[in-house]
């Protein structure tokens, strides 16, 4: 007998923003301390925090920089934040039954 594997996704988007602002207190930093060390903008380490801007290749570099967390790491939490937006925009509205497939 076949097994069936079915994918299952989570509609749950954390932006990174959520991430950085929880590594920046566990280390006591302030926004502007890091951005000062980031060579970002306050204003735009404040936007990342408030989940307002995302995490571009070059924010991704300068916390990767200043907080010694690899630039991947800051750049695959955007992708999955994006992708998971995404995905929750192209079936807004559409009910199905937990047990259906997708592609009806």
């Amino acid at each position: 007998m076949a097994t069936e594997e079915k994918l299952v996704w989570s509609n749950l988007a954390v932006h990174p923003g959520e991430t950085l602002a929880e590594e920046i207190g566990f280390r006591g930093i302030l926004a502007g301390e890091l951005a000062a060390q980031s060579g970002l903008p306050e204003q735009l380490v404040s936007q990342i925090l408030g989940g307002e801007k995302p995490i571009t290749p070059d924010v991704a570099d300068g916390l990767a920089t200043s907080l010694e967390i690899p630039a991947d790491f800051w750049m695959n939490l955007q992708s999955k934040y994006d992708a998971t937006i995404s995905r929750t925009r192209s079936t807004a509205g559409v009910l199905r039954d937990p047990g259906s497939e997708w592609d009806e």
